[in-house]
């Protein structure tokens, strides 16, 4: 999207040259329809607004099959021309507009007949229609360029906007403006043409997406009727639809809308048919769809990072009164019993003294006894060793006696012997 800039008239009139070639290429020329009377083509300008021909012609003959007469249709409820525009969102407020037009024409001149605004200047024909009620400036135009031929360019709100899209006015303009601003652009011979084209544009579903995403219908300003006394003469049941389509309508918004330069239109035009404009919505899409799973993926890491940041603080809040609580209670031990403190600890330790002396003189009372003990134990011992001494010695002494009496013996044995 380029900012808009400032192009001379001759500038526009060729760019717009192109787009209609452009537009011309794409959808063929189009096709020329029977001439209307007045009164017919005033009625048909109500029905084509924000629609397709094809589907006003439909329209135009469900009323004229639907009713008698157009005096049935003019005391017919709103509720019942509405069944005529079925497949229109302002079906209501163009079922009210054929019956104030058609109520119109009759209180002019008991007929129904308005052909002579063919014989009317533009200024006449013009003041004369204004004093239709609830008509929309486009439905006026066209009444006019249809009737008079003359250099007019009607836009309805889906024209304004793919308008204001090319760049040749701007977002912000009524109707009667983008009007005039049309005006100076095209060709007295080329509006017809290109009033045709750009209504086929509209009906682009390619075009109509790529027009929604960079120029919403709420940016437009809102179509206001022609008259002055415009109170509602609809039913009850279709009011609250028309207090409700004014209010959507008044809902425009002047801020952030964008601006489109002219300079570009052709190459912005070609690109959407070519399909690369699709081709970079699609991947606009793509890359939008991964930023927003990064920035949820943030968001869930923000959140836990939260969480485990509040559950910290919970479980500091919980341990700091405990230990605060401690501290005090600490403090305030030492500074109101420091005698007492110091007495139990003197008591302490006298308390450890006695109690090592008495464990002291409990281990001196079992070893005195043991120590006795052992004494008996060892004289015994000596004593005994002194019996079996005195026993072996005893036995020693014997021993050598009977051996010295048996070598006596042997002795005096052999010397008597001898002497035998």
């Amino acid at each position: 999207m380029v900012t808009a800039q400032k192009v001379s008239v001759s500038q526009k009139q060729g760019i717009c040259k192109q787009l209609v070639a452009l537009m011309e290429k794409r959808y063929g020329k189009p096709p020329k329809r029977q001439p209307l009377d007045a009164l017919d083509t005033l009625l048909f300008a109500i029905a084509i607004e924000n629609t397709t021909p094809e589907y006003a012609e439909r329209a135009l003959q469900r009323l004229k099959q639907g009713f008698f007469d157009y005096n049935e249709a003019r005391v017919s409820s709103v509720s019942e021309l509405e069944r005529i525009f079925d497949e229109d969102p302002d079906a209501a407020w163009k079922g009210l507009r054929v019956r104030t037009a058609l109520q119109y024409v009759f209180d002019r001149t008991y007929s129904f007949d308005l052909d002579d605004l063919k014989r009317m200047s533009l200024q006449q024909a013009e003041a004369e229609l204004r004093k239709v009620q609830y008509l929309t400036p486009f439905a006026r135009l066209y009444t006019l360029q249809q009737l008079l031929g003359s250099h007019l360019v009607p836009l309805d709100d889906r024209m304004r906007r793919a308008a204001a899209w090319l760049g040749f006015i701007s977002p912000t303009a009524d109707p009667e403006q983008a009007a005039a601003q049309m005006k100076s652009v095209i060709r007295k011979a080329d509006s017809t043409k290109f009033c045709d084209l750009l209504r086929c544009l509209c009906a682009d579903p390619e075009f109509l997406a790529v027009l929604d995403e960079d120029l919403p219908l709420d940016a437009l300003a809102p179509t206001k009727p022609d008259a002055a006394n415009t109170e509602s003469t609809a039913d009850p049941g279709t009011g609250s639809k028309e207090r409700g389509n004014e209010k959507s309508s008044s809902a425009a918004t002047t801020s952030s809308i964008p601006e489109f330069s002219v300079i570009d239109a052709v190459q912005r035009l070609q690109a959407v048919f070519d399909g690369t404009r699709k081709k970079q919505r699609a991947a606009a899409k793509r890359r939008e769809a991964a930023r927003r799973r990064r920035a949820a993926k943030k968001a869930e890491q923000a959140a836990a990072a939260k969480k485990t940041a509040a559950g910290k603080t919970r479980t500091g809040k919980t341990t700091a009164p405990k230990k605060a609580a401690a501290r005090a209670t600490s403090k305030s031990a030492r500074k109101t019993k420091p005698k007492t403190t110091r007495k139990t600890a003197g008591k302490a330790t006298t308390r450890k003294k006695t109690s090592r002396k008495t464990a002291q003189e409990t281990e001196r009372k079992p070893a005195k006894k043991t120590s006795k003990k052992t004494a008996a134990k060892k004289t015994a011992a000596k004593t005994s060793t002194k019996k079996k001494s005195t026993k072996k010695t005893t036995r020693t002494k014997a021993s050598t006696k009977k051996t010295k009496r048996s070598a006596a013996r042997a002795t005096t044995g052999k010397k008597t012997r001898k002497k035998r």
